[in-house]
């Protein structure tokens, strides 16, 4: 706004400033339509579950509650 700060915008560094590295995200986001979001290659999909004691359950009660709703 006053001074050489407002020079910073236009490709002018201050004595000392160096460059900011390159930067290229990973997941490279293309877009977001509601739960789905695109990159380049792939598609996700994000849902919100009602919260759940199954992490609070041994192995074979997870394993018997699969079957239960298996079998319905």
């Amino acid at each position: 706004m006053f001074g050489r700060g407002r020079d910073r915008g236009r490709g002018h560094k201050l004595p000392g400033e160096a460059a900011a590295p390159a930067f290229t995200p990973s997941i490279a986001l293309r877009s977001i339509d509601g739960h789905l979001v695109r990159t380049g290659h792939e598609v996700y999909a994000w849902y919100r579950l009602a919260p759940q004691r199954w992490s609070f359950r041994s192995d074979s009660q997870r394993q018997d509650l699969i079957q239960a709703i298996a079998g319905q």
